[in-house]
């Protein structure tokens, strides 16, 4: 049930602006009375993500624009911005209550619905997932463009895969034209190290159709199956 969730979270992701109903279409399987709460723990999840992919894009732009930055000061704002994205990931139960506190917000956020306790540990775990998660990621590009002949210093690669990704979540998303911006922002950072640019939009390509085309085709079957299953419930009452 779970993995149908996430397959059906892509699904609803990939044709939203900002992949903003992943989070609506993971709760499709999980029973009535609980959705609230496990909005909040996928909220969570998706904070983590944000986080390292904010931070790691952050220092791989030391690497990728280093001979544009004139002063290192322009990080500075910015890596706050990460260390209060990290405490309120970590004391996210305190964050909400504060907030819920206000009169203006008062009527939209029931504290008592998110109020969900988990340890530090655990909260860790996921954070180092995540991060794994982002790794494997990251490396599904790297090996490709090895593959296809791309000769670009490893280490470069990484950050500039690393930027393109941050440059995305940063900015507006919307179907179908995700795929071109992420060609455009990446041939624009390896254009002074690789001019193999057709390979470059292949590798991009396939990353897309494996992680997110795939993975929308199964989250629509299983939808499919899901109104099937409601159909035959209703056939079953009438009979």
């Amino acid at each position: 049930n779970a993995l149908q969730g996430v397959f059906m979270g892509v699904f609803l992701g990939f044709m939203t602006p900002n992949r903003i109903g992943e989070f609506g279409g993971r709760l499709f399987k999980i029973k009535s009375g609980f959705k609230i709460r496990a909005f909040s723990l996928a909220f969570r999840g998706g904070l983590a993500q944000f986080v390292t992919t904010f931070t790691l894009g952050l220092i791989s732009t030391l690497f990728v624009y280093r001979k544009f930055i004139q002063n290192d000061l322009v990080y500075i704002p910015l890596f706050i911005a990460t260390l209060v994205l990290i405490i309120i990931y970590y004391n996210f139960n305190i964050v909400v209550n504060h907030i819920s506190k206000i009169p203006i917000l008062k009527k939209f956020i029931k504290f008592e619905y998110v109020n969900i306790d988990v340890s530090k540990v655990r909260l860790t775990k996921v954070f180092l997932i995540t991060v794994l998660r982002y790794l494997v990621y990251m490396h599904q590009y790297i090996l490709l463009a090895y593959f296809f002949s791309i000769e670009v210093n490893y280490f470069f690669l990484f950050s500039a895969v690393s930027t393109m990704l941050l440059i995305q979540t940063l900015g507006p998303s919307f179907p179908l034209i995700d795929l071109p911006y992420r060609g455009i922002i990446l041939l624009e950072l390896l254009e002074q190290h690789s001019d193999n640019q057709l390979n470059i939009l292949f590798v991009i390509l396939l990353v897309w159709i494996l992680n997110l085309v795939l993975p929308a085709i199964v989250g629509y079957l299983n939808f499919l199956g899901l109104k099937m299953e409601g159909k035959n419930e209703k056939l079953n009452q009438h009979t």
